[in-house]
Order: C-alpha cells, then sequence, then structure tokens
C-alpha cells in the first residue's frame, strides 16, 4: 500500500479497533480517510467481526481497510463500506 501525500499515525480512535488512521494531508487539517486493521495474513475471522468493522466505518464516516504482509514482502488489503440500503 503506497499513499502519496498522506499521513498515517496511530490510533487509539473508534474504540482502538483500527491500528492506524490515515490522512489525506495534515492532520491537524483534515479528517482521516480510513481506518486501518493490520491483521497476520494467515489470521482467520469470523463474519461477525467484518460486521464490527463495516458498522465502525459506516459510524464514524471513514472506510476501513483490512492489511496483512502477503508472502513477498508487499500488503495485501481490503476495503469494507457499508451502505444503508441493498440494491
Amino acid at each position: 500500500m503506497q499513499f502519496t501525500k498522506t499521513f498515517g499515525k496511530n490510533s487509539l480512535y473508534a474504540g482502538s479497533k483500527g491500528d492506524f488512521l490515515v490522512y489525506e494531508g495534515d492532520p491537524l487539517k483534515y479528517h482521516a480517510l480510513f481506518i486501518i486493521v493490520c491483521l497476520t495474513y494467515e489470521q482467520r475471522f469470523q463474519g461477525y467481526d467484518l460486521v464490527v468493522y463495516g458498522r465502525l466505518g459506516h459510524q464514524v464516516k471513514k472506510t476501513v481497510a483490512l492489511a496483512s504482509w502477503d508472502a513477498d514482502g508487499g500488503v495485501d488489503y481490503i476495503s469494507l463500506s457499508w451502505e444503508n440500503e441493498m440494491t
């Protein structure tokens, strides 16, 4: 994952469900766009966890990204978006 002109900082936000917050610019001037949740590549979780992360992002109006290191040293991630309506 590579961010251009972004800032990241440790998250003590939203009940400490996220590990990092990502800002488009200076955190004093911008709101965070993403909550990053770091997981190990082999880590398993339940569907309930996806619901928790989805609701978290929706409540604080941010995109939640689940991220982990891949075997080649890069980062794999998936973002979660919670919609009000099903289409």
